[in-house]
């Protein structure tokens, strides 16, 4: 594993995030090893990982739970749509996580960079890497949504079990 206790830095940091940020704490959260790399949902916000380790920090939900998630944000009622404020809202949590779990990986002597958060949203959408990775995929329920975290990544060397 790239580092020890990742699974809990994962899910510390999914916990801290959505505590502050959202105002939800999240529940009946399950970590389970991972090692295909491709994401299926309605929508995909993401944080490329380089340096020391290549990969992908990724918050994968449906539009109804990213529209919960910009209600909660920025405290509005939800009454109105609006795409551009809620892709801008994944991307705000997906870099917060990624922030934290960069900052957790360095206290145990892993660095990397994080690149600017990228939102994708539709109906159906894969995001697929093309190498094979190694990773985390945290499972969730915030504010009655199913949501996943996942953290993909492969070393310089190759792809670290």
């Amino acid at each position: 594993m790239l580092v020890a206790n990742l699974d809990g830095i994962i899910v510390d940091s999914v916990r801290e995030v959505f505590e502050t940020l959202v105002s939800a704490l999240p529940e009946d959260t399950a970590v389970r090893e991972i090692e295909r790399s491709a994401f299926h949902g309605e929508m995909i916000a993401s944080i490329q990982v380089g340096g020391g380790v290549d990969g992908i920090v990724a918050v994968v939900c449906s539009r109804t739970a990213a529209s919960h998630l910009r209600r909660n944000i920025l405290g509005t009622d939800g009454a109105t749509e609006d795409m551009a404020e809620i892709a801008d809202c994944a991307g705000e949590i997906v870099n917060m996580i990624a922030g934290n779990i960069k900052t957790r990986c360095m206290d145990a002597g892993v660095t990397f960079l994080l690149s600017i958060p990228m939102v994708v949203y539709g109906k159906e959408i894969v995001l697929s890497l093309r190498e094979k990775v190694h990773g985390l995929d945290v499972s969730f329920v915030a504010e009655g949504e199913k949501m996943r975290v996942a953290f993909l990544y492969r070393t310089k060397a190759g792809v670290e079990a």
